[in-house]
């Protein structure tokens, strides 16, 4: 049976929430397109194209930190539209636009070139025709060297949440609002998860099921999602997982080429041993066919792919000569000491990976020079560095320590570009190609204007790296008042938000709410405060001189 129609205008009902999404940060897909052999448009001046952008969450993060660049969002919901309209007017936004069009509408001529389009959460909850003109106006839409970015459902990871999806879908059949939907959704989902526990206690069964297991997990699932995302990814008419073959066949037959994945990770297989890698490898016709493999090893359920035209024939492989084009950044601070002993090569020093507290999921280094660098990049972060700073650091590092480097240092600086190379895809450390304006000094913290109101209205701040957050309660009131206002100005508002009761200082666990002491817990909140928001990182240098946006 087939999913019923949404109600009317679901989106005013329960407005998408509209983040922004790391795997589409446009530097991101810059430096991901350099690294396939394409001469990408640079982030700070390119054109920029977001189709199904909700309410902008995605697009303003980015149009403020590049002002020189020009970004469009289209969008088929009139209220998501309308919400971004009204955004883009408070916060007086002269680079970016919102159009309210359905995707089958669009005309690529009247909307021109673009460097980069993004596509997220939209093929495959969208109708056929639709996934199909997606794909045939991007050669059109893109430049010689431009990109593209869609996310898509995928199996064999959909299989069983089809399974869960199916339950919701029939079970909240025929309700008027997306919001009763929801709720008979979920019920059906307890209801049915209890069924199946009751049923082997029933029967006598000891162990759970391989299906209770799985329905348990998507359960899980089901729980943690918001009742906007529950009712527009798995309420919604259209929701169509593929296989990644069949998507990247698709892509091929509407003129276009498969660059990589967004997550570089997921394309090579270090999470499998020798032998299997071997045999995966062996099977495979082509790389497309051994990605395919490593989804159904992984049970994959979400791909990022990017595309390019396919007159711009992208490498097949990551080219290490493009390291040469790129800045390289740790995810965090060191977790291990680092000491002159540390950087000889007897040592191994493990460095964590991003997204993981697990050690033993670390990189092991033990080139002395390989280390100094990431000691380097620690030492710069959130900054990055580019490669010819990166090595010279490294070697003041190690000649500090007492350490000299024997061979030819042609050889050296090759197994740095290899093992740099390698630290990246094991997501041990990032790459850009233009810097963010990141704060120099805490004197006089500041938040760009987006990140301001967004913490005022629903708490959450798009870090620099593209990365959302959201933020805690104290910090929900703080954010606002970053505007790079002198500290005394800034002080008298945080005594103003004591006066109210929004803010509660402590000093030694102890509420300071008058009195002398206040001034001095109050420094100290906001030190700790900036800090906090400068490692995210949040905080933005001055504002740049104005600029009428990218051509």
């Amino acid at each position: 049976m087939a999913p019923q129609p949404p109600p009317a205008d679901s989106y005013a009902e329960l407005p998408y929430p509209s983040y922004c999404h790391p795997l589409t940060g446009v530097d991101g897909l810059c430096a991901r397109g350099r690294l396939f052999g394409l001469a990408t448009a640079p982030t700070a001046r390119c054109r920029v194209l977001e189709l199904g952008c909700a309410s902008g969450g995605n697009l303003f993060p980015l149009a403020e930190l590049w002002p020189d660049s020009r970004f469009v969002g289209v969008d088929r919901s009139q209220t998501q539209i309308s919400a971004a309209r009204e955004l883009a007017a408070t916060l007086g936004s002269r680079n970016i636009e919102f159009l309210a069009a359905d995707i089958l509408d669009l005309d690529p001529e009247a909307l021109g070139r673009f460097d980069y389009v993004l596509c997220h959460g939209v093929w495959s909850w969208v109708p056929e025709p639709v996934r199909a003109r997606i794909l045939a106006m991007l050669p059109e839409l893109l430049r010689p060297a431009g990109l593209a970015v869609i996310s898509y459902n995928v199996y064999p990871g959909w299989h069983m949440r089809e399974v869960v999806r199916g339950l919701m879908v029939e079970r909240s059949r025929g309700l008027a609002s997306a919001g009763a939907q929801v709720v008979r959704a979920r019920e059906a989902v307890e209801l049915v998860h209890a069924s199946i526990a009751a049923r082997r206690a029933h029967i006598g069964a000891e162990a759970p099921s391989v299906y209770e297991q799985a329905f348990a997990r998507e359960r899980e699932v089901v729980r943690r999602l918001p009742d906007a995302f529950l009712a527009h990814e798995h309420l919604e008419q259209d929701n169509t997982p593929v296989r990644f073959c069949e998507f990247a066949e698709r892509a091929q037959a509407a003129g276009l080429a498969y660059v990589g994945d967004a997550e570089l990770d997921t394309m090579v297989a270090r999470d499998l041993p020798p032998d299997t890698l071997a045999a995966l490898q062996a099977a495979a016709e082509d790389r497309v066919g051994f990605e395919q493999l490593l989804d159904f090893v992984r049970n994959r359920e979400l791909r990022h792919s990017i595309l390019c035209r396919r007159d711009a024939n992208p490498r097949a492989e990551i080219d290490p000569a493009a390291l040469e084009t790129l800045r390289f950044a740790q995810h965090s601070r060191p977790l291990v000491e680092i000491s002159a002993a540390t950087l000889r090569p007897e040592t191994a020093v493990v460095f964590p990976l991003h997204g993981s507290d697990d050690e033993r999921a670390g990189i092991r280094v033990s080139d002395p020079l390989t280390k100094a660098a990431l000691v380097e990049l620690c030492a710069r972060w959130p900054a990055s560095v580019e490669l010819p700073a990166l090595e010279r650091g490294a070697r003041e590092r190690l000649a500090q320590a007492g350490l000299e480097l024997e061979g030819d240092p042609a050889q050296h600086r090759a197994q740095l570009c290899a093992s740099l190379l390698e630290c990246l895809l094991r997501r041990a450390l990032s790459v850009r190609v233009c810097e963010p304006p990141l704060a120099r000094s805490l004197t006089r913290p500041r938040v760009g204007a987006f990140n301001r109101e967004m913490a005022a209205r629903t708490g959450w701040v798009a870090g620099l790296d593209h990365q959302p957050f959201m933020l805690d309660p104290t910090l929900r009131h703080l954010v606002p008042l970053l505007d790079g206002r002198e500290r005394p100005a800034l002080l008298t508002a945080l005594r103003e938000l004591v006066a109210r009761g929004a803010l509660v200082p402590r000093r030694d666990g102890v509420p300071v709410l008058d009195g002398p002491q206040l001034d001095a817990a109050l420094e100290s909140f906001l030190q700790a405060s900036s800090t906090s928001l400068a490692r995210l990182p949040v905080l933005v240098s001055p504002p740049p001189v104005e600029s009428a946006g990218g051509e």
